[in-house]
């Protein structure tokens, strides 16, 4: 894989296990460049990824669905027969495609880079739809997400997607996975309106999420001078990906999809999982998620009261700081 899509970030750290960095709708590794150095000053080997923002790209990913899909089929028959075989086709059916495409993008990355490091658990930071999309890369490719006697791979969740979105598996897509077919036609008809309202709302939400952050900061140059930049490469993928209806696509994908199902197989397959809330969050808000989380004792929730939703590029050194100590935690 081209090495722009990822972003090694380099210090004397080199022979530790990789720390992946997945940056959420619209940024890039640009975006986090400050983030992952402090990460790496706290001595993490730290890799920040890209997205599959190209057709070639996607085209790609695409194409290694089926087959990533039938390893996964045969990794869970036989590690993990605890699960029930419709429960897991019901999953699989209802993968969301944007996310997916971006789940394997990243299994491609992870894939490559871990072929030069140790055989050892990895550590994953996802924000926002990147949260959602490492949830995705984990369940499908449990065998790059090791775990050892005493170290465990750690997914850390940051104002992530998917807490607040329809619960449970979609009826359509569990009726389809089951072959009703007739049954499934009829509950999608019925799902199509809220998936609308719900898209839209999220798309609403995130742009008044990102300006509230820079306008809270205090009328300041500095202030509307990283607001532009940050508007210039959001307002970029919109109008690159607006006519061909990718950003519908994924913004139903992150206001519709269900992260919790597929956190409790991860969490079966031995990982570590971790949720970093930030309680200005205006587009994942704090008291969803922990109301989403509170009877789920394999999820750790963790909160910070800042920067909202674009803590890791707001207020770096904080959030860098608050990310390792949680990824250095033992648990709980």
């Amino acid at each position: 894989m081209d090495a722009h899509y990822t972003r090694h970030v380099e210090g004397r750290n080199l022979h530790k296990p990789p720390t992946f960095v997945v940056p959420g709708f619209a940024e890039d590794a640009s975006s986090f460049e400050k983030f992952a150095n402090d990460l790496s000053h706290n001595n993490h080997n730290v890799f920040v990824t890209e997205h599959p923002r190209g057709k070639d790209e996607r085209q790609q990913a695409r194409e290694r669905i089926d087959a990533t899909i039938d390893q996964a089929r045969e990794w869970y028959k036989q590690n993990r027969p605890d699960i029930d075989p419709v429960h897991l086709e019901a999953l699989f059916a209802s993968l969301p495609q944007s996310l997916l495409e971006e789940a394997m993008f990243f299994i491609r990355i992870i894939e490559e880079e871990v072929k030069t490091t140790r055989k050892e658990p990895v550590e994953v930071v996802g924000h926002s739809q990147g949260a959602f999309t490492v949830v995705l890369a984990a369940f499908l490719r449990p065998d790059l997400f090791p775990n050892q006697e005493n170290a465990q791979s750690t997914l850390l969740l940051m104002n992530p997607a998917g807490f607040t979105g329809r619960e449970g598996i979609a009826e359509s897509k569990a009726l389809q996975a089951i072959g009703k077919v007739k049954e499934s036609k009829e509950a999608k008809a019925r799902e199509m309106v809220d998936d609308s309202w719900r898209t839209l709302k999220i798309m609403v939400d995130y742009s008044i999420s990102q300006i509230a952050s820079f306008i809270f900061r205090g009328n300041t140059k500095e202030a509307f001078k990283q607001m532009n930049e940050a508007d210039k490469k959001a307002a970029g993928y919109v109008a690159r990906n607006f006519l061909n209806g990718r950003i519908f696509q994924e913004g139903s994908d992150i206001a519709n999809t269900d992260i919790v199902p597929f956190l409790e197989v991860v969490h079966g397959n031995g990982v570590r999982l971790a949720v970093m809330s930030d309680e200005k969050d205006s587009l994942f808000r704090s008291e969803k998620i922990e109301k989403r989380v509170s009877g789920l004792d394999y999820i750790e929730l963790y909160k910070t009261d800042g920067e909202g939703h674009f803590l890791p590029v707001r207020a770096a050194k904080k959030a860098s700081d608050k990310t390792h100590d949680i990824l250095t935690r033992s648990g709980g």
